[in-house]
């Protein structure tokens, strides 16, 4: 016996239930998203589906132990998760333009900590060039650090803001640019 309850597809199968999920039409998920960085980052996390589900109608999941469109993992605590954010894609979304935001506070506070550790330090570079297209360097931080890790980091031997590029993936920022689910 089979039954739709709220978007959710329900089967009744020796006294137990299997509720399942309904993917939202991408168009609704980009709307929900906004613009650049959050749609590529949404568009890379769900292996380019917009997918809060799976080809079984489960809840997408990544490791280490990432949940839905977002792939949320550990947001920040400003950010506390819950487990509607597994089942329920607009919650999903929220979750992760909260831990983008979470994020983008995280790299402006380190920027803010070497500025008063080092009151001589140059400016936070304005823009980074890869693979010959200008991109903000504050937004390139941001996406690494939504994956783990950082992109900037600053030398004070040489008094300059370069690249370390670290965390889990070494690709993940040319990975979510590259990304493209419209």
């Amino acid at each position: 016996m089979t039954a739709v309850i709220s978007d959710k597809e329900s089967k009744y199968s020796d006294n137990l239930y299997d509720i399942k999920g309904k993917n939202p039409d991408k168009s609704d998920v980009l709307k929900k998203l906004g613009t650049f960085p959050a749609t590529n980052i949404a568009c890379w996390e769900s292996a380019h589906s917009l997918a809060q589900f799976d080809s079984e109608n489960w809840p997408l999941f990544g490791p280490p132990n990432g949940w839905g469109i977002m792939q949320i993992d550990t947001p920040p605590s400003k950010c506390p998760l819950k487990e509607r954010t597994i089942w329920d894609w607009t919650d999903n979304v929220a979750m992760g333009l909260c831990t983008i935001n979470g994020k983008g506070e995280e790299a402006r506070a380190y920027i803010n900590n070497v500025y008063n550790d080092y009151p001589d330090a140059p400016e936070f570079p304005e823009t980074i060039v890869l693979n010959g297209i200008s991109y903000n360097a504050f937004t390139i931080d941001v996406i690494k650090r939504y994956n783990g890790g950082k992109y900037f980091g600053y030398n004070s031997v040489l008094n300059q803001w370069i690249i370390v590029n670290e965390g889990p993936n070494p690709n993940y920022v040319q990975n979510v640019l590259n990304a493209n689910c419209e």
